[in-house]
């Protein structure tokens, strides 16, 4: 695969490392996405919604689905992720939604 004298073991460590923070990012993308829904909805009692969704929603995912972002494009760019996977796209999808949102929406 590379010419370099990187055994093909290390090599292909990191993409699935990468795979598996994007498969956990994706689970925060879904905390977020309940939490702006919950807390929009008149009806929903904020009070039952238990810190640990709050925090891994509103404040883990924003900024852990940037700091992939720029790590996976910086891959892409670079040549080192040979493959592009659908979650690398939806989780940048997500972070733009969530960028309108928090700015936009609830003016933060």
């Amino acid at each position: 695969m590379s010419t370099s004298n990187v055994p093909p073991i290390i090599e292909h460590k990191h993409p699935r490392l990468l795979l598996f923070i994007h498969r956990v990012l994706f689970i925060c993308n879904l905390l977020f996405i309940a939490c702006a829904v919950i807390q929009n909805t008149p009806i929903a009692n904020t009070d039952a919604i238990p810190s640990a969704v709050i925090v891994l929603g509103y404040l883990v995912a924003p900024i852990f689905n940037f700091l992939l972002a720029v790590i996976t494009i910086a891959r892409k760019l670079l040549k080192k992720l040979s493959h592009w996977h659908w979650l690398y796209g939806l989780n940048l999808l997500m972070l733009v939604l969530q960028w309108v949102y928090l700015i936009y929406v609830r003016g933060v």
